[in-house]
């Protein structure tokens, strides 16, 4: 059933229920029965003419509190501790049946044999449940004996005609084992299903409605309901626990609360960083509620922790493991201690060199997708495709770097399950790393991590991942930022060129020679996000229709105009309209940045 549907269903039970039974409410943990319950039946039933009352069974011990608490959110109850007169009450309107009376005056001390005629009838004349629903929630997390609720409850319903509504999550009620087809029940569970079936008549399992009750539950967080939808949620997570979901909405809303005060010069990436922030911190939320001690250890690197190899990793759950965790919203969660304004630009900048070595520079190279998705592939291709790497490493332009950590991870475990030789690639993998310290940050280049099959397996890893890093740091290789004038790589240059300092220079840092023979072999894609690292590079913003540059250096103006007189003055016999659409647009911008301060 539905909300609406539920809602009627429990009305009718109200108003017409012959049978002296209550009914029984389940769904799994954190599947929004109470939120059901609060936010649907109530306003329902209100609106109808009916009062709720509900009580939660959490802890509770014996069948007294529970009629203490009943009787308590009925009526407001004043008891004067008078040794003369104990039987002494002030009431303020009619509250519960002589089942409920007993239990509850037993136990606060009032003893019903003490009261007079007159006394018993005032006080029943108060007692009055029509038109009531009592909600009795959390029944399996309540200590009492479920044969003393039951029997309980069936006194309420079958003796005072009360109408009760049980919420539960009856599987964790109900435990038994299958072998060979043939279902077993615990002897335990045998017993509840016998005093159930006298107790209760209808049980109701809630539908998945999790999307409104996300929806309302964004809606209380101002930084969250303007970015994201329940059908994000449920689109990237999945069926999730609502209170987990509504405590990683609360960190999450803090932290962005924090974000938003803080000015960032490159606002390109700062929409991905926040929902990182909110999903990760979901993730994070999860993985704590199922397996705090496991949870609780920081396992990534400086700045983030990468996607897991394995996606099915135990105390994920079903969340979005796609999504990076920052370890800021880490500390956040498990010290409280909140980020400055430093470690979050300094996240912020490690994010976007991510943003950027993540773009997809490998999707049309055959050997890399092999080795990438080498569990599907042929025994004969995999080999063939580890050779032909271990050919064009020799060339180091040859392979973005970026890919190397993942490269490194899948070649490991081609060689533990299927026995191929990669002590080749190995070797020009840390060869080609040499020096790259400034241009690879091993948080992306090592992004993912390894489950390894074995303890050989996982040591060699470590042992190449630490050779890897061990290259990264030496100092040899001295071009601008480590670019390698591959046109697929001009994109890895923007964010650099938008962080450099304006007064320095930086074209003429480069090998002019190199960029324009770059240029003849670069697709109108590729001249496109060129212009992009220029604009990074020197404009300040615009002015309407009009782009405000920076001052540009002597130094920088004389590299920019032998770039001008590559596209004017050399033949593009080669290139086809659109990338000569590219070079002249690019010709004309560099025209108008040079020009701008003279």
């Amino acid at each position: 059933m539905n909300n609406d549907e539920l809602n009627i269903f429990i009305k009718n039970y109200i108003e017409n229920d012959k049978t002296g039974t209550a009914v029984m409410l389940t769904a799994p943990w954190g599947f929004g029965k109470s939120y059901y319950i609060q936010n649907s039946l109530k306003p329902y039933l209100t609106k109808s003419g009916y009062e709720c009352i509900v009580v939660s069974l959490y802890g509770i011990q014996n069948v007294h509190e529970i009629s203490k608490q009943i009787y308590l959110t009925l009526r407001s109850v004043k008891i004067f501790d008078d040794k003369n007169n104990k039987s002494e009450l002030k009431s303020t309107g009619k509250a519960i049946g002589k089942t409920l009376l007993n239990f509850a005056l037993s136990k606060i001390g009032l003893d019903i044999i003490n009261f007079n005629e007159k006394d018993l009838f005032e006080i029943y004349e108060s007692i009055d449940l029509v038109g009531k629903l009592i909600v009795l929630e959390d029944i399996e997390r309540s200590e009492i004996t479920k044969t003393d609720l039951l029997g309980y409850i069936n006194s309420l319903t079958e003796r005072d005609y009360v109408r009760v509504l049980l919420v539960a999550n009856e599987d964790e009620l109900i435990k038994k084992t299958e072998t060979d087809g043939k279902i077993t029940y615990s002897e335990e569970t045998q017993i509840y299903l016998r005093y159930k079936e006298k107790t209760v008549g209808d049980t109701v399992r809630l539908s998945n409605n999790q999307s409104e009750a996300i929806k309302n539950i964004l809606s209380e967080y101002d930084h969250l309901s303007k970015a994201f939808s329940s059908e994000d949620i449920l689109s990237k997570v999945g069926m999730i626990n609502l209170r987990t979901l509504k405590y990683a909405c609360q960190k999450s809303n803090e932290i962005l609360g924090y974000i938003k005060q803080i000015t960032v010069s490159d606002m390109t990436y700062m929409k991905q960083f926040e929902e990182c922030i909110f999903f990760g911190m979901i993730s994070q939320s999860v993985a704590l509620s199922e397996n705090y001690y496991m949870a609780s250890k920081w396992t990534g690197g400086k700045y983030y922790k990468g996607k897991d190899d394995n996606r099915r990793f135990k105390y994920l759950g079903s969340t979005c493991v796609e999504h990076l965790l920052f370890k800021f919203c880490f500390d956040y969660l498990i010290d409280h201690e909140c980020p400055s304004e430093d470690v979050i630009k300094d996240t912020y900048e490690a994010y976007c060199n991510y943003c950027l070595y993540e773009t997809d520079q490998t999707a049309n190279d055959k050997d890399l997708s092999v080795i990438k998705e080498y569990y599907i592939q042929s025994e004969a291709d995999i080999k063939m495709a580890v050779e032909s790497l271990t050919h064009r490493l020799k060339n180091r332009n040859e392979i973005p770097f970026t890919v190397y950590g993942d490269l490194a991870r899948t070649l490991i475990r081609i060689k533990y399950e299927l026995q191929i030789d990669i002590e080749e690639c190995k070797k020009f993998i840390i060869e080609n790393l040499k020096g790259k310290k400034d241009t690879v940050d091993t948080d992306v280049l090592f992004v993912f991590d390894i489950s390894a099959r074995n303890t050989e397996e996982y040591e060699e890893y470590v042992a190449l991942k630490d050779a890897m890093i061990t290259s990264l740091n030496e100092k040899t290789y001295a071009e601008p930022f480590g670019f390698d004038y591959i046109p697929s790589h001009i994109v890895y240059l923007e964010i650099q060129a938008a962080r450099r300092n304006t007064k320095e220079n930086f074209i003429s840092k480069f090998d002019i020679g190199n960029i324009i023979k770059m240029m003849n072999i670069s697709n109108a894609k590729e001249l496109n996000d060129l212009r992009g690292v220029f604009f990074a590079a020197y404009r300040s913003g615009v002015n309407g229709n009009r782009s405000i540059y920076y001052s540009i250096s002597d130094d920088d103006k004389m590299a920019i105009k032998k770039i001008i007189d590559f596209i004017e003055k050399e033949n593009h016999d080669a290139c086809d309209k659109v990338q000569l659409l590219q070079l002249n647009i690019l010709k004309d911008n560099l025209i108008e940045m040079i020009n701008a301060d003279t």
